[in-house]
């Protein structure tokens, strides 16, 4: 009965801890990963507004990405991005790579390719996080390199996870190891009533038994007596 208790209070007890964990983490990971995509959404909008400008073909200039929203100080330096225009069916006119280096024009097109299929606004396709601009003069999709970003999402994913199991384990030790303590005032009441018990039948077995040695006795002597 006992260890069924502790091990009940030792569930409870984890089953809580891990709940609370769980919701922190997961509130945690989902808020970093919302201000993360918010602040690629507000640049890719701003990057895409500055390659409408010129429907022919986008400028070598670098954007303003300093003065965008949601981009600090350093974003000219570290912010990496390539467009491409289509017709309204979808066909490739554009590869726009002035601001990038590590994409050729085959792997853009395998993106664009991939990201129209998908028919969705914005999103994220691999280390990429893109944008979609439909017009009467085409289809424009611009691929902003969110890497960095994503790393760091996934660094905090990794971090919160293994601090979530390690925390378990040593509150799982901890609990086990105090539930010892928990369920003392419970084992030791248990002890008590047994004993009580016990006691209590020696204090009725005792007068009970002088009584009815008696009453044989005084039945071997009065045999055939009513009374006996």
């Amino acid at each position: 009965m006992l260890k069924k208790m502790r091990r009940r209070f030792i569930s409870a007890a984890m089953a809580a801890f891990g709940t609370v964990m769980l919701l922190l983490a997961a509130g945690i990971n989902l808020a970093n990963y919302w201000r993360v995509t918010s602040v690629q959404d507000d640049i890719a909008a701003s990057l895409m507004g500055y390659e409408l400008r010129d429907p022919k073909r986008p400028g070598a200039e670098f954007p303003p990405i300093a003065q965008m929203p949601g981009a600090g100080p350093e974003a000219e330096f570290t912010t990496r991005f390539f467009s491409v225009r289509c017709d309204t069916a979808g066909n490739i006119q554009v590869i726009s790579r002035d601001h990038i280096h590590s994409v050729d024009e085959e792997t853009a097109r395998e993106y664009t390719a991939a990201v129209l299929e998908r028919n969705r606004g914005k999103g994220y396709y691999k280390d990429y996080r893109y944008r979609v601009s439909r017009d009467g003069r085409g289809i424009t999709v611009l691929f902003l390199n969110a890497s960095h970003s994503l790393q760091s999402v996934r660094t905090l994913l990794l971090i919160s996870l293994v601090t979530g199991v390690s925390s378990f384990g040593v509150v799982f030790g901890l609990v086990v190891f105090l539930s010892g303590y928990a369920i003392r005032p419970y084992e030791k009441n248990i002890r008590l009533q047994k004993q009580f018990i016990t006691d209590a039948g020696h204090e009725l077995k005792t007068p009970i038994t002088s009584i009815a040695t008696s009453a044989d006795i005084a039945a071997m002597e009065h045999e055939g007596d009513e009374w006996i």
